[in-house]
């Protein structure tokens, strides 16, 4: 029989450690904001102590950087640009792969975190170096090859390159904006501005040819 079966968690499971401060900071973070979470309570909720705490993050700073950055990777896990094989014409796969970016973006559990990433973005600029460079550049690559998969099948017209791909997307992140703080009370609901961002988008690309 294991001997610590009874024991606490982060003694059975030493490499399991930091994933369980990670998902207490994560709780805390997105339930608490970044001012209000204590080392103290996030120890308490990982069943850890605190200096334990300090032997895998150096302060709270860098702890809410791994949290988001974690987060972020796993939100984004997966995404893919629909390809010509796929058996799917270029308008289809734009709205693919906009409605798959805004269903990540607009997952429940994340988006307390984001609201809080977003009142800490001047004192986090680190973060947000790498979030567009794991996060935002995919997503801009996969929709500037979309457009050229667009023009080189006669559907859009050159002149599209001169749009920047993330408008395409704009949509996405606004709608988890307005679901996550104004569309309680509100008779517009945030799936009815995606679908409206998505009908003139794709017309307004189909009539650029």
């Amino acid at each position: 029989m294991n001997s610590n079966a009874g024991g606490p968690k982060w003694r059975r499971r030493k490499s399991e450690r930091p994933d369980e401060i990670l998902e207490a900071a994560f709780a805390c973070f997105s339930e608490l904001g970044y001012e209000r979470t204590t080392l103290d309570e996030l120890a308490r909720r990982a069943g850890v102590s605190k200096p334990l705490i300090y032997k895998y993050f150096e302060c709270k700073e860098q702890l809410f950087e791994a949290v988001l950055l974690s987060r972020a990777k796993q939100t984004y896990a997966g995404l893919r640009v629909p390809e010509p094989n796929d058996g799917v014409g270029v308008d289809e796969a734009i709205e693919q792969f906009i409605l798959d970016v805004a269903e990540r973006i607009r997952r429940l559990e994340l988006r307390a975190l984001w609201m809080v990433a977003l009142d800490e973005v001047e004192r986090f600029p680190s973060v947000m170096k790498v979030y567009y460079d794991e996060i935002i550049a995919p997503i801009r690559q996969g929709l500037r090859a979309l457009i050229e998969r667009g023009i080189d099948e006669g559907d859009f017209s050159p002149e599209i390159r001169a749009v920047e791909p993330m408008a395409l997307v704009s949509a996405a992140f606004f709608a988890a904006i307005w679901e996550s703080s104004l569309e309680a009370g509100n008779p517009v609901r945030a799936d009815a501005i995606l679908r409206g961002h998505l009908l003139l988008v794709l017309r307004g690309l189909r009539e650029s040819a």
